[in-house]
């Protein structure tokens, strides 16, 4: 079974243009909505990921502590993501759900935080393709695209 979470979260204002604070605040991205109107691509977007059969008894601990360091690190918790020792193709589930983010709601998936590597079966090329960067509970490490040397 696949399962996921929305993440409430607070959204802050943009000031207009005319107002002088607006220079200090970073360049909005802009992404086509099916109606044709602009829609704001947040690129501090994060997606919690958990894997039900490595983390076993441990769930709990693990969503609560991903959930923590996505807030802890600035991101916009989007989604939280736990899936199910019998879901087909769970990494190609992961990358649907962000593509799908990004097309329909606007919401560009900037990071995925995970307990650890085992619950992206050791291999990062799959979510840095998609992802900034990819980050780990455990040990808090960061595992960024442009870090990482390409093998196979």
């Amino acid at each position: 079974m696949y399962h996921v979470a929305t993440c409430q979260s607070d959204e802050t204002a943009q000031l207009p243009s005319s107002d002088p604070r607006a220079a200090n605040q970073p360049k909005q991205q802009f992404a086509r909505h099916n109606s044709g109107r602009p829609r704001v691509v947040r690129s501090r977007s994060a997606i919690a990921y958990v894997r039900r059969e490595v983390s076993s008894a441990d769930l709990e601990w693990d969503k609560i502590h991903t959930r923590k360091l996505i807030e802890d690190w600035g991101y916009i918790p989007t989604r939280m993501v736990i899936v199910d020792a019998n879901v087909d193709y769970p990494m190609l589930r992961l990358h649907n759900l962000a593509r799908n983010l990004t097309r329909v709601y606007g919401v560009k998936i900037g990071a995925v935080f995970t307990p650890h590597l085992g619950h992206l079966t050791g291999n990062l090329w799959p979510v840095l393709d998609w992802c900034d960067e990819v980050v780990t509970v455990d040990d808090e490490t960061t595992y960024c695209r442009a870090q990482l040397p390409r093998t196979a």
